[in-house]
């Protein structure tokens, strides 16, 4: 907790109760304990330097909210310095919790509208358009239409 800046009973809810980290602190760990992103999320190590091809539906399947299916397509890279991420959102009825972390996020829809919920504004987007945002304001991004929603994310690694 100490290491991260974050409160010990937050940190605590993180550990013993499964509570979501956000993808900072992860990044923060991973610094500390000199790993990558793919070894936190996954136990492995990755292995190629030079590039990382990934073939459709074959990136590392993470699931780390409620209504959120996250594919890796660099989990095999090592010393990246940002995550590229396919995202997979549910129609849902309900607003997404907002989460926020450091770095930057872009967000291109590849099916679908998704709405994009940055603090007290909204942005609808459909398939082709694209936002570029600074995720220390809170976010979420919810399908709209009642069909399933796809966005590729790009989140930037800011090492401190």
């Amino acid at each position: 907790a100490a290491k991260l800046n974050i409160d010990l009973a937050l940190y605590l809810e993180y550990e013993q109760n499964g509570k979501n980290i956000p993808i900072s602190a992860l990044y923060e760990l991973a610094n500390i304990y000199g790993l990558n992103m793919t070894e936190i999320l996954t136990g492995k190590s990755p292995k190629l330097e030079n590039y990382c091809a990934v073939k459709e539906g074959r990136g590392v399947g993470i699931e780390r909210y409620p209504g959120y299916h996250f594919e890796d397509l660099a989990f095999n890279f090592k010393h990246r310095v940002m995550e590229p991420l396919m995202v997979t959102v549910d129609p849902d009825d309900e607003e997404p919790v907002l989460v926020s972390h450091s770095g930057q996020e872009f967000n291109y829809i590849v099916e679908g509208i998704v709405k994009v919920i940055l603090g007290d504004e909204e942005v609808v987007l459909k398939q082709g358009e694209c936002i570029y945002f600074n995720p220390l304001i809170p976010h979420g991004q919810k399908a709209v239409g009642g069909t399933f929603a796809k966005f590729l994310t790009v989140i930037t690694e800011i090492r401190q």
